[in-house]
């Protein structure tokens, strides 16, 4: 029994150091991709460059490059132009009202996702047993799915700001030294980070959410 143990883990150990490589090197052609040869989703070398540095896959229409970026803000800047004064103010409150709630929905996945560290903190690596392994998996879909949550809560302020211009001075900076492609949260003791790091930066997202909530609350009810 021990011995089949011992070999289920090394499967389990394997299993998830391989997706963890794949992600990691999915995740880098995403940030560093020079060109478009290929698509870096699914590989199809039908790719259209229809911006400076920006690519789409005509196949699975997957968009990427170092001037996606600047093409999404250049084209919500065309939208927001073209608003009038009254709509900029009732689409601007829209999206402060909405980033609200995709953060506060944030702020629950990332308390879940702290809680579940802690416990990998207390527990010990070496003393964790093998059924409360999915832990770590729970962990990580509680992140993933709070990293979206977060970056879209981002994109809607962004777009407020364009809307508002008064939001200036009322929400700060929504960029946050944490990363955001999840890839962080996806490691334990075995790859690396080891869970203390992992609590670390579960924290100082759930600090910079926090900090955006409490703004987004205040400059809402200053707009009223």
């Amino acid at each position: 029994m021990p011995a089949l143990f011992v070999l289920v883990v090394l499967a389990a150990v394997v299993g998830v150091v391989q997706r963890w490589r794949q992600g990691v090197k999915t995740r880098k052609a995403m940030l560093d991709e020079p060109g478009g040869d290929r698509c870096v989703a699914c590989q199809s070398t039908q790719v259209d460059e229809f911006a400076a540095q920006a690519f789409r896959c005509k196949a699975c229409g997957f968009e990427w490059g170092e001037g996606l970026k600047t093409v999404r803000k250049k084209a919500r800047r065309a939208a927001v132009a073209a608003m009038s004064e009254a709509e900029r103010r009732t689409s601007g409150l829209a999206d402060l009202k909405q980033a609200q709630v995709m953060l506060l929905a944030a702020k629950g996945h990332i308390d879940s996702a702290s809680e579940l560290a802690r416990q990998n903190l207390r527990v010990g690596y070496d003393n964790r047993r093998h059924d409360e392994a999915d832990r770590d998996e729970r962990k990580q879909q509680a992140m993933v799915v709070a990293v979206g949550e977060v970056k879209r809560g981002h994109v809607l302020i962004e777009d407020a700001k364009l809307k508002l211009p008064q939001l200036a001075g009322m929400i700060g900076d929504s960029d946050v030294d944490v990363d955001l492609g999840g890839f962080a949260f996806q490691t334990d003791s075995i790859l690396g980070i080891g869970d203390s790091g992992v609590a670390e930066e579960i924290e100082r997202l759930e600090a910079h959410v926090s900090r955006l909530v409490a703004e987004l609350e205040q400059a809402l009810a200053r707009l009223r």
